[in-house]
């Protein structure tokens, strides 16, 4: 059984919301497991998937294998070498007239007729059941595929936690369900923004820049002379 699983819906969301909590189990010897759940390369197209390439700066056959390796190479850096690609569609992919606006992709409300609930619950089942604690989007900013996996997940895991997703929680902030929990992660803040810049292709439309990227993060998580990271106990 491993110790620690990680739901990523997409190729970064761990990093980004978790990678100081990531890089401090390993740290400790604990095991990691990052399972990524919408990662099959894109079938169709619509003029907002291709404004999304357009600002990635990606043609739609680079898209999964460029962004594939940027994920790598950020866990390898936090140390995680157990890492799943779930071979699902992200929602733009999967329902581009459903979902063909920013509006309605982080509307947090699953178009009828979308069955991302049941494809995600046929990936995500077998690990959560390899897994002692499992890691699952909190969907602060209300993104259908980060409501989807928090859905699966409360589902079937045992001990569930959900994590706060960045960027959407420092623009939003979070009033949180249930407990919050901070795991300090001062040891891992620069591992945690070296993990970040990896995904070059995505940094512009986060941060607005990548030279902008370090201070977010920092200023989101310090606390004083210290980092934290937060995770929420789900209500259920």
């Amino acid at each position: 059984m491993i110790d620690h699983l990680w739901l990523s819906p997409h190729l970064d969301d761990a990093v980004l919301s978790s990678g100081g909590a990531i890089a401090a189990a390993r740290a400790r010897g604990e095991t990691v497991r990052v399972l990524t759940l919408c990662t099959r390369p894109p079938a169709l197209t619509s003029p907002f998937i291709e404004a999304l390439h357009t600002a990635w700066a990606l043609a739609a056959s680079d898209v999964i294998p460029v962004r594939t390796e940027e994920d790598q190479r950020a866990l390898a850096i936090l140390g995680v070498r157990d890492v799943v690609y779930g071979d699902l569609e992200d929602a733009v992919y999967r329902r581009p007239l459903d979902y063909a606006t920013m509006e309605t992709l982080l509307g947090g409300s699953i178009a009828d007729g979308d069955d991302v609930v049941e494809a995600f619950d046929r990936v995500i089942a077998p690990h959560v059941a390899d897994a002692h604690n499992v890691y699952a989007p909190l969907a602060v900013g209300g993104h259908v595929d980060h409501r989807a996996v928090r859905t699966t997940a409360e589902r079937t895991a045992r001990r569930l936690f959900l994590y706060e997703d960045v960027p959407y929680v420092i623009s939003s902030g979070v009033s949180g369900e249930g407990a919050g929990h901070e795991i300090e992660i001062t040891a891992q803040i620069e591992a945690k923004i070296a993990a970040i810049a990896c995904y070059a292709t995505q940094l512009r439309a986060l941060f607005g820049s990548a030279a902008a990227m370090p201070q977010a993060i920092r200023d989101y998580h310090r606390r004083g002379d210290r980092f934290v990271e937060r995770i929420w106990t789900a209500l259920r």
